[in-house]
This record gives structure tokens, C-alpha cells and sequence, in this order.
């Protein structure tokens, strides 16, 4: 039986109405193809592009039942941007927040941060993993449990439009065998999803502790074939007992040891274990904190250290019950009028703490000389790249007034990539010999490297470096000078380096009861 042609007309306009309403009730996306980051943080994330080196970035939702907001995009310069963290269990996965995929609806948590990869820096944006507790998938005896748990992992992140996964499992966890095996299947199923769709490959992270490093560095080598990068986190504090209270106060990032920092908690000591165990440096990420460590303290002459007797806990509605308190939330401490005297700069770790009455506090500072030394430091020494965790910890609303998210604007402006610059032209090792002298000891001036034309010097040496055994050895102060300027000279092919060294040696030589003491130096 035909339907009479004002029954459809009827229908269709009821259709379309439906429609209408339904556009109505979508928000809008914040994030759109056209927008572009602001003019400066669009210029700092230059320098991470084509994997020159990295800049992780971590978005870690304080509440699991609201939608999160993306007004910060326009300030960021990260080349990788952490969402987490999803549980991983024995079943599956249990989302970071209760929004992340909303039935029925396109505008979920997981659609927004991943649409931040269609802005103009086109960051990727990594879905952050741990370990949930009482879980099989790593016995040894169960691999069809391990391979289930690896198939549902790759498949989530490619169905909901990550780039790849950020694994934050216990650090224990990283020394089982059955670790081991799970991360060979992980590694297998990503290829086997690459072959299957024609994407990009899933970029795989693997996350750990500093000062675990000691205890997995040996392991690390046998993983660099299925880990795009390790991120090196130095979050883990030593404590006396099962809650998140230390022992005693250790400030936040300590680059090196020093009196209030054992070496142990050292960053610069602990990247260096893991690079000498045969992890590339281009792998190693030096992953910083935006968040303040926050005790109240005991008074102990005896003790250099601040002995801690209980948490600060967070003013605000944040969850945060270990005592971290964000940076919005202890910048203000700054304001006060003697605030100079208060922040103490421990020179040697590279720290700063606050002491206020029983109440201690330490956090990065942007812009302050130890922050600053720390990113310096990282780039100097060639690794992949840095990590600041996380944005909730920064400033995201301007509540300090000095700028949304100050840190991470500091380590975008400050920032200096260092890979892709090599030591040596090998195509010119057919030609003759060029050697270029630098000794600034005798110049006692400056140099500028960028004076050199490519193939001018084919080998750098600089002088001088003495060698007695009666005495200090060791560089001079010119070639300390000379090595800094060497290191900073940014080119993509540099000549090769020597030190020239001073030795010196005594013959003594005893005639007639008269010591004859020559000195030759060569």
C-alpha cells in the first residue's frame, strides 16, 4: 500500500527537525584544523620537529566525571602529549575518566585530546597505561592471557586515535621474566596492527623510575629493539613505612647529590647509568615535575636533611593526598616581602626549597638559575629529550599572574636541541688532514666556532690539559671555557675533537749528596 505523498512530506519534516535538535545539543569541538597555537609557542615546537628531540607533555585529568578542558592549547610546544592513566587488568582496560567514550555521543574525552593533533604543531598525543594490582598477564605460565591483554591494548589505541602507548608499570614489575615476555607480544602486536591497517606504526614508551635504574639498567638493552624512547622519572621518594611519607625531605629534581640530596636521587647520575648500559641516548627522556613536594618538618640540629613529621595537604578540591601541592598552589609563597631570604638555592643538586615556620617546600622555579641549569644540562649532554609532568601541576588558569603554564613556557623557550649534531664528516675522511689548534688559556678571550667554514678544519684540538702526578690535573680553565663553546656551537657537522695534554715528569738524580732535579715537559 502506497503512502499518500502528504504522510511522507510529514515524516521527512519530522525527520529533519530531529536532526536540528540533535545539532543543537552537540558542543561545539574546541579544537578545529584551522586553529593555531599563539605566534612564540608555535616557534618553540620547531625545534622538537622531525624527531630532533622531545618534549613530553603530560594531561592527567584531577577529576574522573567532568569533561576536560583545552584552553591551554594555545600555549603549549610539546611534540608529545601524555593522557592517562588507563588501567590495565586481566579483562581489559579501565578508562581515566568516566567521559573518555560517552554512549551515543562524538564528544568524549578521548575525541577531544586527541583532536589537539590536528592543531598547527600537530603534536601526538600517547595514551598513558599502568598496572592495575592482582593481575595474571605477566605469569610466565599463562601467554595466551598476556597475548589477549596486548591485542585489546593496541587495538583500543588505534580505534580511539592515539599515536602510540606510554607504559607506567611498578618498577619492580620491569625485572620479571614475565615482563619480558609481555613486551616482545606487545611489540609483535603493534607491527601485526601497522600491517593490518597501513597507518603509522604506534610509537611505544616505556616509563622508569631514577632510582630503580641501578637495579633494571641491565635489562633496558634487551627492550631498545621495541621501545621508541625510556622516559627517566624521578617521582619515587625513599619512606619507612607503606604510606607516601619519607623519611626525610629530599627537594624535587636534584640534578646531583649533595648534603641534602643522597646520591641515589641523583638525575644526572641516574641518566648516565641507563645511557652506559647500552640504551642510546637519543632514547633517554629527562622527565622534570611541575608539582612542589610539600612537609611539615621536625627540627633536628643534627640532621643537614629535614626530617618529615607529616603531609601538607592540597587547599583545593585536587585529590592530591601525598603531600605534592601544585605550582599555582605555592607560587604566592613567593610574594611575601622577604622572599629572597626564604627560597634557598642548593647550588650543587640544583634545587630550591622554601622553609616557612614548621612548614617545608620545594618546587621548579621557572626561570630561576636551577631550573634553567637543569634543561642546559639535559641538552648538553645529547639526550632525546625532556618531560615536565604534568599541566594540572603547572599554572593552567594564570592564578600566579605570570603567564598560562609558566613551566612548560620555559622549557619551550629555554630548551636547546642537541641531537642531530655529529662529530666528524666521515665523506671527508678521503681528503687530507686539516688540523684547527684553540688554546684560550694564552688568548685568555672568547671564540666564536661559527666563524669556521665546514671545510676548514677537518679535527679540533684544544689545549691545554696537564698531567703531573705531584699535582691537581685536570683541565684549565681555557679549555673548560673552549669545551663550553664547542658544545653550544650548534651545526649539523662538527669536526672531530682532541684535547691536547701537558705532561709533565722530574728525574732526580742524587751525585755527591747534591739532588739535580730536571723537569721536562712535553
Amino acid at each position: 500500500m502506497a503512502f499518500p505523498i502528504g504522510k511522507i512530506f510529514q515524516l521527512f519534516c519530522i525527520f529533519l527537525l530531529a536532526l536540528s535538535c540533535e545539532a543543537k545539543k552537540r558542543p561545539p569541538l574546541e579544537i578545529e584544523p584551522e586553529f593555531r597555537v599563539d605566534e612564540v609557542s608555535e616557534q618553540n615546537a620547531l625545534k622538537f620537529e622531525l624527531d630532533k628531540c622531545a618534549f613530553y607533555c603530560f594531561f592527567v585529568p584531577l577529576k574522573d566525571n567532568v569533561q576536560i578542558d583545552l584552553h591551554f592549547y594555545k600555549n603549549i610546544s610539546c611534540s608529545d602529549i601524555v593522557y592517562g592513566f588507563a588501567e590495565v587488568n586481566d579483562n581489559g582496560l579501565k578508562l581515566p575518566t568516566k567521559l573518555d567514550l560517552i554512549p551515543h555521543s562524538y564528544y568524549g574525552n578521548f575525541k577531544l585530546i586527541t583532536s589537539l593533533q590536528l592543531i598547527s604543531t600537530s603534536p601526538r598525543v600517547l595514551l598513558g597505561m599502568k598496572m592495575a594490582s592482582n593481575v595474571h598477564f605477566l605469569d610466565l605460565k599463562r601467554p595466551e592471557l598476556a597475548q589477549n591483554v596486548t591485542r585489546r591494548m593496541v587495538f583500543f589505541t588505534q580505534r580511539y586515535g592515539f599515536s602510540g602507548i606510554f607504559l607506567k608499570f611498578d618498577s619492580d614489575v620491569l625485572l620479571t621474566p614475565g615482563f619480558e615476555q609481555f613486551v616482545e607480544l606487545l611489540g609483535d602486536e603493534i607491527k601485526k596492527e601497522k600491517k593490518r591497517s597501513g597507518m603509522r606504526k604506534l610509537r611505544l614508551i616505556l616509563s622508569i623510575s631514577s632510582n630503580w635504574v641501578k637495579y633494571v639498567y641491565r635489562r633496558m638493552p634487551k627492550f631498545d629493539a621495541y621501545f621508541d624512547a625510556f622516559y627517566l622519572w624521578a617521582d619515587e621518594i625513599s619512606s619507612n613505612s607503606e604510606f607516601p611519607i619519607p623519611s626525610v625531605a629530599v627537594p624535587v629534581d636534584p640534578l646531583h647529590n649533595s648534603e641534602l640530596v643522597p646520591l641515589k636521587d641523583s638525575l644526572a647520575r641516574n641518566a648516565e647509568h641507563l645511557a652506559g648500559s647500552g640504551v642510546p641516548r637519543k632514547k633517554i627522556i629527562i622527565g622534570l615535575s611541575t608539582w612542589a613536594r610539600s612537609y611539615f618538618i621536625r627540627k633536628n640540629e643534627e640532621s643537614k636533611m629535614p626530617e618529615v613529621e607529616s603531609l601538607v595537604y592540597s587547599n583545593e578540591d585536587s585529590g592530591q593526598n601525598d603531600g605534592t601541592l601544585g605550582y599555582h598552589e605555592v607560587c604566592h609563597l613567593l610574594y611575601s616581602k622577604n622572599k629572597h631570604q626564604q627560597l634557598h638555592y642548593d647550588n650543587r643538586s640544583e634545587t630550591t626549597s622554601l622553609i616557612i615556620e614548621d612548614q617545608w617546600y620545594s618546587f621548579n622555579e621557572p626561570e630561576h638559575v636551577a631550573f634553567i641549569h637543569k634543561l642546559d644540562w639535559i641538552s648538553n649532554h645529547e639526550f632525546g629529550g625532556i618531560g615536565l609532568f604534568s599541566i594540572q601541576g603547572d599554572d593552567p588558569l594564570n592564578n600566579c599572574t605570570r603567564g598560562l603554564l609558566p613551566l612548560h613556557r620555559t622549557v619551550g623557550d629555554r630548551f636547546k636541541c642537541r641531537r642531530g649534531t655529529k662529530r666528524g664528516n666521515l665523506e671527508q675522511l678521503g681528503e687530507c688532514t686539516r688540523l684547527c689548534f684553540l688554546d684560550l688559556e694564552e688568548s685568555r678571550n672568547s671564540f666564536e666556532f661559527e666563524q669556521l667554514q665546514p671545510g676548514w678544519c677537518s679535527h679540533m684540538v684544544i689545549g691545554q690539559a696537564s698531567v703531573n702526578p705531584y699535582v691537581y690535573s685536570g683541565p684549565s680553565k681555557g679549555m673548560n671555557l673552549a669545551l663550553k663553546l664547542y658544545n653550544d656551537w650548534e651545526r649539523e657537522r662538527k669536526p672531530f675533537l682532541y684535547v691536547s695534554k701537558l705532561i709533565e715528569f722530574e728525574i732526580r738524580i742524587n751525585r755527591n749528596e747534591y739532588e739535580i732535579v730536571k723537569t721536562w715537559k712535553k
